[in-house]
């Protein structure tokens, strides 16, 4: 009620960052010292929806004012150890850049920020009382002792009740792929397509981290009645030593059962609903899912995944897209993307794969738009 009274043009709303629901898509979502106590891939993914294409996610940090090497800071973090209460750690354990990249962000940056800061008395109290560690749940009736003895331990160091520190703050700032044009140019076409008889069926394809779920998440947002079928839930499994045994040409004929996906695209093209068993990546042993998976009919179908544009399954798809991203970035995004889950040597016997998959059998003159990134 406060914060509406002094700011009236501000439309304030509470509840839970995991489920923060808005009318029309911001440009910004701002987090500050929180994010490591949520519920990370959650809010990630609300953050992703409720952006606009390019839009950024901001993380502020700051350091706790008793963080640091002041005598001030050492009394100060003395005080606060006898009186406050772990609040938890973390809520999520994978690194940020992880958690980010699987939901949806295309880039992240940290930004440090050094600066000098001065807080009086009054100021120190009211910070630890504002923190989760020392607020009235943990501090209770003892507000006035705690306030008492944190002041006197401080003024006993500083009789003017001042006290500076030299600090570091940090952005970490995330865009969502600016993937509009892109996105605009794919719908042109499949609206170029659209047969009222039947749905349109789209392979969107390219090569590992090039963004192609990102672009397909985009372009369904921006059509009324779109279905998305992942590629990777008909990988065919197998050892590495299995992979390593076969030739490039043999790993990009098998690596993605094309066999499975016929059928699903068969009956969705028909207006049917399509049902597969998705490739157990949980277990990673070659055995498929126990449950299965249905795709509700739409009126665009859109296959995305690398190989999803090969030619056995060409007389099922009406635009084949090619994602073009130089090898660079592809792996940087894979790496940030896959954090501890990264193996070098997974990404480059891919690799060759690609580079036959897309260099001799579907090379980029054989699709019908290829869209070319930075």
């Amino acid at each position: 009620e406060l914060a509406r009274a002094l700011e009236p043009a501000i439309e304030w709303r509470v509840g839970d960052a995991e489920d923060v629901r808005l009318p029309e898509p911001v440009d910004l979502v701002t987090i500050g010292n929180a994010f490591h106590r949520l519920d990370g891939d959650r809010v990630a993914a609300r953050a992703w929806q409720l952006l606009r294409p390019g839009g950024a996610l901001a993380l502020l940090w700051t350091h706790v004012p008793w963080d640091g090497d002041e005598p001030w800071q050492a009394a100060m973090a003395g005080v606060v150890d006898r009186w406050s209460r772990p609040s938890g750690g973390d809520a999520s354990a994978d690194p940020l850049p992880q958690v980010l990249f699987r939901n949806g962000f295309a880039s992240h940056e940290r930004i440090e920020i050094p600066h000098d800061e001065r807080w009086t008395v009054d100021d120190l109290v009211g910070f630890a009382r504002s923190t989760s560690v020392l607020g009235d749940a943990v501090v209770g009736d003892d507000t006035a002792a705690f306030d008492a003895e944190l002041r006197s331990v401080l003024l006993r160091i500083s009789t003017t009740g001042r006290f500076d520190r030299s600090t570091t703050a940090a952005l970490d700032l995330a865009r969502s792929v600016d993937a509009s044009a892109s996105a605009a140019r794919v719908v042109q076409r499949i609206r170029a397509l659209a047969d009222a008889r039947r749905p349109v069926v789209v392979a969107i394809d390219g090569r590992s981290g090039g963004g192609k779920s990102t672009l397909a998440a985009e372009v369904a947002r921006s059509l009324p009645s779109c279905s998305v079928i992942e590629g990777d839930e008909f990988y065919a499994g197998g050892s590495d030593e299995h992979w390593d045994s076969l030739s490039d040409a043999e790993r990009a004929a098998f690596c993605i059962d094309w066999r499975r996906q016929r059928p699903v695209l068969a009956s969705l093209r028909r207006g049917e609903p399509g049902t597969w068993y998705g490739f157990d990546w949980d277990r990673f042993d070659g055995t498929l899912a126990t449950e299965p998976t249905t795709c509700a009919p739409a009126g665009v179908v859109i296959l995305e995944g690398a190989y999803s544009a090969r030619p056995e399954l060409a007389d099922l798809l009406d635009l084949r897209v090619l994602v073009d991203v130089p090898h660079a970035v592809r792996r940087d995004r894979c790496i940030a993307r896959d954090g501890d889950d990264w193996h070098e040597d997974w990404f480059q016997r891919w690799r060759a794969a690609e580079d036959h998959y897309f260099g001799e059998i579907v090379p980029a003159d054989g699709f019908d738009l290829v869209l070319r990134s930075n």
